[in-house]
C-alpha cells in the first residue's frame, strides 16, 4: 500500500539542500504517478518551444550510422527495463508466458520508434502514430485501473526444475548487485499494480530505459567523442516523450544531468532488477526464448550478465556460477559483436547491414501478421 505522503520515501536521502536534481527527481516521485501519462495534448511537432533542429539532425546521424549498437541497445533494454513492474504488465497486457506476444512486442516497438523519428521528413505519418499509440495507452490505463483488474501472475508451472533456475537468477542478481545502494528507492511504486497505470512517471521510465544505454554504456556500444550526436538522440527522445503526453517538468530527456540519471538508474532499475522475481525471470526469458528463434547466438544468461557487468562496474560473480557453457561461450560472441561494433564505420557495416535486413524482414512479417488479424 502506498503510504499517505509519497514523499516520505524520499525525504531522507542525504543530498545537499541546493541540489536541484534532487529536487526534480522527488516531484517525479511525487507527483508524476498520480499523473495521466498523455495528459499533455498532442501538438504539432514544429510547435514545439524547445525543439532544436541542429541536435534532432545529429541524432539522425548518430542512429543511421549504428543500426547494430541501436538493435543490440533495444534488445538489452528490453532485458533490463522488464523487472520494472508497473511499465511491463501494462506493455504485455498479462500474456507472459506466450513467446509470440514478446517477440510481436519487441517488433511493435521497433516499428514504432521508428515511425516517430521519421517525423522529421514524414510529419503526417508521425501524428497518425501518436494518436494511435495515445489511443493505446488510455486504453490500457482504463483496463488496469479497474478495482476488479488483478496484479500479474505466472501461472504455477509442474515442472519444479523449471521454477528453481528461475528462482537461481533472480537470487544470482539480487547479491551481484546489492552492493548498490538503492535505499532511497520508493519501493510502493515498484509493484505490479502501481497508483495509476500509465502514468507520466511510467511513460517517463519507458524514455529513460531507451535512452539510458546510450548514457550509460557509451563504452559498450562504441560511442566515442560523439557527444553532439548522442545530445541529438537524447533530444529526439525528448521529442517523442512530449508527443506521446509527458509533461515538460516530467520530460527526463529535457536537461539531461549525468546524476539525475544516477538516481533514476539507482533507485529503478538496479532496485527492480533487485527485486526481481520468478514472474520477471519468466518474462525475460521467455522474450529471449523468441528471439533465440531469430538470433540464435544470443542466451538470456548472458545478455543478462552483460548488463549487470557493465551496471556495476565489475564482473557478476554469482550469476556467472550459475551459467552452462552455452551461456558463457554466448557471451564470449557477444563481446566479439560489441567490438565490431566499436570499429571504424567502415568495419561497423559487417553488422550494420545485416542487422539493418534482420530489421526489415522481421517487421514486413510483423506487419503482414497484423495485416491479417
Amino acid at each position: 500500500m502506498a503510504p499517505l505522503n509519497p514523499l516520505e520515501e524520499v525525504n531522507h536521502v542525504h543530498v545537499p539542500p541546493e541540489d536541484e536534481k534532487m529536487g526534480r527527481y522527488k516531484a517525479l516521485v511525487a507527483l508524476a504517478p498520480y499523473i495521466p501519462g498523455d495528459i499533455n495534448p498532442l501538438v504539432s511537432i514544429e510547435d514545439i518551444p524547445w525543439l532544436d533542429e541542429s541536435l534532432v539532425k545529429h541524432g539522425y546521424i548518430f542512429l543511421a550510422t549504428h543500426l547494430n549498437q541501436s538493435l543490440f541497445a533495444t534488445i538489452l533494454t528490453f532485458i533490463l527495463g522488464l523487472p520494472v513492474k508497473s511499465v511491463t504488465g501494462v506493455v504485455l497486457k498479462g500474456q507472459m508466458g506466450d513467446p509470440k506476444n514478446h517477440f510481436q512486442r519487441f517488433l511493435s516497438t521497433l516499428r514504432l520508434n521508428g515511425e516517430f523519428f521519421w517525423f522529421y521528413f514524414d510529419q503526417k505519418k508521425a501524428y497518425k502514430t501518436y494518436e494511435y499509440v495515445r489511443k493505446q495507452h488510455n486504453f490500457a490505463r482504463n483496463f488496469y485501473n479497474k478495482p476488479s483488474t488483478k496484479p500479474i501472475q505466472v501461472k504455477e508451472e509442474a515442472n519444479i526444475f523449471v521454477d528453481k533456475w528461475k528462482e537461481e537468477v533472480s537470487t544470482a542478481v539480487s547479491a551481484d548487485l546489492n552492493h548498490i545502494d538503492s535505499s532511497t528507492a520508493p519501493k510502493h511504486l515498484l509493484t505490479w499494480k502501481p497508483p495509476l497505470a500509465v502514468s507520466q512517471l511510467d511513460m517517463a521510465l519507458v524514455q529513460f530505459m531507451f535512452i539510458w544505454m546510450y548514457w550509460g554504456f557509451p563504452k559498450l556500444l562504441g560511442i566515442k567523442n560523439r557527444a553532439e550526436e548522442l545530445k541529438g538522440v537524447i533530444h529526439l527522445w525528448a521529442i517523442h516523450g512530449r508527443m506521446i503526453g509527458i509533461q515538460d517538468e516530467y520530460n527526463i530527456c529535457l536537461n539531461p544531468d549525468p546524476k539525475f540519471y544516477d538516481l533514476l538508474t539507482r533507485n529503478f532499475l538496479i532496485e527492480s532488477l533487485k527485486r526481481m522475481d520468478e514472474t520477471v525471470v519468466t518474462v525475460q526469458s521467455t522474450l529471449m526464448d523468441a528471439l533465440w528463434s531469430r538470433i540464435p547466438f544470443i542466451t538470456y544468461k548472458a545478455l543478462l550478465y552483460i548488463g549487470l557487468e557493465e551496471l556495476q562496474g565489475r564482473e557478476g560473480e554469482r550469476l556467472w556460477e550459475i551459467m552452462s557453457f552455452w551461456d558463457k561461450l554466448s557471451f564470449r560472441i557477444l563481446q566479439v559483436w560489441m567490438w565490431i561494433g566499436r570499429q571504424p564505420f567502415v568495419i561497423r557495416l559487417l553488422l550494420d547491414i545485416p542487422s539493418m535486413l534482420w530489421i526489415i524482414y522481421h517487421l514486413r512479417t510483423y506487419v503482414y501478421s497484423e495485416m491479417k488479424r
